[in-house]
């Protein structure tokens, strides 16, 4: 069985210890992280049974956003570059078939299009698995009110049938002091291009 990590870890360095835990716990197959806070151009040190993949925005002149894919070295894969304005890693692997891997940042400030995200996925030809971190709310994917920025992915999963593959169980929880109407679960979605992959969540 192939495991899926996905985790907006809130800086690379001030949760690594907890990373190698995770690694430990679930054995994944692919790591997705968002929010790795490593400046464009930098790479770290990462558990040595995974090759990784960093990217960050060449604008971004801070170490905030980021975004890195771990895969296990036993996993024959190769990585796309993409050119956009939304922080993103490509990775192909083969698992019997085809899967292009994409993780996806975009941070509570930035504006986003329907056609950004069409131009991230249409040239790939293999079946596709987005995890991502959109800072967008909507009911299809959990979240308990919906805001403008969550139109967008909708729109975007009606224009390209695409799957919803997350359940509604929430991944970040807020305490009684912070505002009530929590994110849903982050973005996970699924364009079925094959009959071959079964999933869990």
């Amino acid at each position: 069985m192939f495991k899926f990590l996905q985790w907006n870890m809130n800086g690379f360095y001030n949760n690594y210890t907890d990373l190698e835990l995770l690694i430990k716990e679930q054995s994944s197959t692919v790591i997705t992280l968002q929010e790795t806070h490593l400046s464009f151009n930098t790479a770290a040190a990462v558990p040595k049974q995974y090759s990784a993949y960093f990217s960050n925005l060449t604008k971004n002149l801070t170490s905030k956003q980021g975004v890195a894919t771990l895969i296990k070295k036993d996993i024959p894969h190769k990585f796309f570059p993409t050119y956009c304005n939304i922080s993103t890693i490509a990775v192909e692997i083969f698992i019997g078939f085809k899967l292009t891997i994409l993780t996806v940042y975009i941070p509570p400030h930035q504006n986003f299009n329907i056609k950004e995200l069409r131009d991230i996925i249409r040239p790939i030809q293999a079946t596709v698995i987005i995890l991502g971190d959109f800072n967008a709310w909507s009911p299809l994917w959990g979240s308990e009110c919906t805001n403008q920025r969550g139109k967008i992915p909708e729109d975007l999963i009606l224009a390209e049938n695409l799957s919803i593959l997350n359940d509604v169980s929430p991944t970040l929880f807020y305490t009684q002091f912070i505002h009530k109407c929590r994110p849903g679960p982050l973005l996970f979605c699924y364009r079925p291009q094959t009959k071959q992959a079964n999933y869990t969540i």
